[in-house]
Formats: structure tokens, sequence, C-alpha cells
């Protein structure tokens, strides 16, 4: 008998995360090789190993989310569905203490703010790989099919701790000082950031909405567009304490100024017999 608190087993929904997320490694380590013996430079790296790996691995998510739960899974149940006004705007407002922060770094500090070549197209790549596919696989499939019959601090928390992990394949670029720093700065930010997704997320749109959140991320990826910031350095600082301001703000203002959620309430379907 399934009742109303029946939930879906976490090392079902890890093993699907794991799945998109090793064929959104392997498509890039394939494109990579692909792009050096052709000797193919940007703007065509970009695409084939940042955007096309990401889209395949977002559409992955899709069976993953149908295997886990063993229920028909639509694509506006990972998120694909418009949010409300509110909720974009509280995406975007959580911009400004990053944009106060390339204030400080540009204007108070005088670093450059040379736009890396092909700005627009990693614009693009950012939006698509980042934005919306990375929230399509650990919001819309991992938090939400964790979320269903647990509170949002446990399927969070849940949820957190496998998006956190994923960013530890960032060690594959060496293991170089500079890239184990890197990486567990990210895998600790990566945590800290799935809390204020996960609300924007489950409190946006009839069932959760990546868009929100989307635009948030880009804009906190957004240090990638420039050529001079990303060094560690006073810089580096400013813009890794305005993302932790970023992740309070979002949490606040989704808190306070959305409604709860009606979706979670409501009990999962009865799973699809077998043929």
């Amino acid at each position: 008998m399934h009742g109303s608190r029946t939930s879906i087993s976490f090392g079902r929904v890890l093993a699907g995360a794991t799945v998109a997320w090793g064929v959104l490694i392997g498509l890039v380590a394939l494109a990579r090789r692909a792009n050096e013996a052709l000797d193919l430079g940007e703007p065509w790296s970009i695409v084939s190993a940042g955007i096309l790996p990401a889209v395949v691995a977002a559409a992955a998510s899709l069976p993953m989310a149908r295997l886990a739960s063993g229920r028909p899974i639509a694509a506006s149940d990972l998120g694909l569905q418009f949010a409300s006004g509110r909720a974009m705007a509280i995406g975007l407002l959580g911009g400004i203490p990053l944009i106060v922060a390339y204030a400080i770094i540009f204007a108070g500090l005088g670093v450059s703010a040379e736009p890396r070549p092909w700005v627009g197209v990693w614009i693009v790549k950012f939006v698509v790989a980042q934005g919306i596919a990375e929230e399509i696989i650990f919001r819309g499939f991992v938090f939400k099919c964790l979320r269903r019959g647990r509170s949002f601090l446990r399927a969070s928390t849940l949820s957190a701790v496998i998006f956190s992990l994923v960013h530890l394949s960032n060690l594959m670029n060496g293991l170089t000082a500079e890239v184990i720093i890197g990486a567990l700065i990210s895998t600790v930010f990566a945590f800290v950031l799935t809390y204020p997704a996960c609300l924007l997320f489950e409190r946006s749109g009839v069932s959760g909405s990546v868009l929100p959140f989307a635009l948030t991320h880009v804009l906190i990826d957004s240090i990638n567009f420039f050529v001079h910031v990303g060094g560690p350095g006073p810089a580096m600082l400013i813009y890794l304490g305005a993302t932790l301001v970023t992740a309070l703000l979002i949490f606040l203002l989704a808190r306070f100024l959305l409604p709860p959620a009606a979706w979670t309430k409501k009990p999962l379907a009865p799973p699809a017999e077998e043929g």
C-alpha cells in the first residue's frame, strides 16, 4: 500500500544522478579529445564540450527520474515550466550582492573588466549548462524526487550531499594545488547554495520551476566571463563573500515572499504497473 508519506529511495536517486552526471563527464571528455584531434578551437569547443553534453545529460535525467520513482515523468515534472513573476524577480534580485562585488573589484581594486574571448558564446554555455541543465538534474530530478515524503530540510540536505559531491569531479582537471583548492571551494559552496536553490525551486511554478534559480546560477558563475577576476587574491575573496550573501538573500526572499508549495503535500501516485 502506498500512503501519503511514500518516498523515493535515496539510493535510486543517487544512482540516477550519478548516471546523468557520468553522461555529462563522459561526453565532455570525448568532445575534448575530438577537438584536440581535429584542432578545433573556440567557439566550437565551447559548444561541443560545454553546451551539447549538458543538454544530453539533462535529457538523461528524465528516464533516470522515471526509473527512480517508477512513475510516469514529464519534462514539466523536472521544473521545465513557467515560474511566477515574483519568483523570477527573486532570482534576479539575488544577483545584487554580486553586482556590488564587481563594482568593488573593478572600480575599487582596479581589476580589469576585460571579457574573455567569445564571451557571448560562454554566456550561452553557462545559461544552458549551469543555469538550465544543472538545475534540471539537481533540483528538478534529485531534489524533487527526494522531497516527496520528506521534510524540506532532510530533502535539501540529501540533495546538497549529491550536488556537492559531483563537484569533486573537477579534480579530473589535475591534482595540482590550484585545482584541489578550487574543487574543495566549489564543493563547499555547492552544498551551501543547494538550500536557497531548492527553496526557490519548490516555491516557484505549479510544481517547481528551475527558471528562477537558473538566473541566479548564471549570475554566480558570471565570474567566468572575465579574464582577470578568477585567480586567487582579494577579488576572489570579495566574490566568494558576495556569493554567500546571495545564498542568504535568496533563501530569505523565497522564505518570506513566496507561499508554501502545495505540490509537496500531495501523495505520490502509485508506481506504474509492470506489464
